[in-house]
């Protein structure tokens, strides 16, 4: 079962709401602090392997209702959780009662907060970069689309897949892309970026591909008065990430082995809606 650190990260905020429910009921039905809190302390562990085990199979469920999936979640944890706090509350108190009531008063509670915390989990994206990836490429194919993987950095590779299809016009969209990461990753930035499109750009040339159309960015222009033009003077560049989009942007615009690219270069910016 491969591990998942959204299902981890899931798993440890809910234990931390739960536990909490479970000390608090625990501490109400039995009077005494102390079992509540060696019940809450056991059940931490026990409830953090099953939370993961049921965000596992969960993950490979094909629901597609997110409300009638966040209710059947909810139902199918509740019955797990409420059966584990019913046999530890009786373990360690010694009283089975003990560990019903504690289990009956929390299905409304913890249904109630799991529910809430699906919900908001939900409008979290952390953990979910490769399902999102994948769905684009599944939304790709059903409109006739063809994907295929090549890896910039890999020339041979490149070399093999411009030769084999022979594309008109190359949109050049490929990059790692972010300011801040590119602080803390800068090698990583300029081996992609500069390194995966001068091979793109000599391949392009090899194969007689004259159109290449690339994705800038906004960050180039960033230290230049507003409102800006095409024609300006590129600013030194402020990151990693503009240094690697303001090279390309001189490489496209220069000669290559003696051919000249006029590539049509995009500037994209961010969108920020009030």
């Amino acid at each position: 079962m491969k591990i998942n650190k959204r299902h981890i990260a899931k798993s440890l905020t809910w234990r931390c709401v739960g536990s909490l429910d479970t000390l608090f009921f625990t501490w109400l039905i039995t009077g005494d602090f102390d079992q509540g809190l060696n019940v809450s302390f056991i059940t931490t562990f026990t409830k953090l392997i099953w939370y993961y085990i049921h965000e596992q199979l969960w993950f490979k469920s094909k629901m597609v209702d997110f409300n009638k999936r966040h209710l059947a979640k909810t139902f199918s944890w509740r019955f797990i959780g409420t059966l584990d706090t019913i046999l530890l509350g009786w373990l360690i108190t010694g009283n089975p009662f003990v560990g019903l009531k504690i289990g009956i008063f929390e299905i409304l509670s913890k249904m109630l907060l799991y529910f809430a915390h699906e919900k908001l989990w939900y409008k979290i994206n952390y953990g979910l970069d490769k399902r999102t990836k994948l769905k684009r490429i599944k939304n790709l194919r059903e409109r006739s689309f063809e994907v295929s993987y090549v890896d910039l950095k890999d020339k041979r590779g490149l070399d093999h897949f411009v030769g084999k299809h022979k594309p008109d016009i190359v949109m050049h969209l490929a990059a790692y892309a972010g300011v801040r990461h590119s602080l803390k990753n800068p090698q990583q930035y300029i081996d992609n970026n500069l390194t995966g499109s001068q091979n793109l750009i000599e391949v392009c040339e090899k194969h007689g591909v004259e159109n290449i159309v690339y994705a800038s960015s906004s960050s180039v222009m960033a230290g230049n008065p507003m409102p800006q033009d095409e024609y300006e003077k590129l600013p030194r560049a402020l990151n990693p990430y503009s240094f690697t989009k303001a090279s390309n942007i001189s490489a496209s615009l220069t000669p290559c082995r003696g051919l000249f690219f006029c590539s049509p270069i995009i500037s994209i910016v961010s969108i920020i809606v009030p």
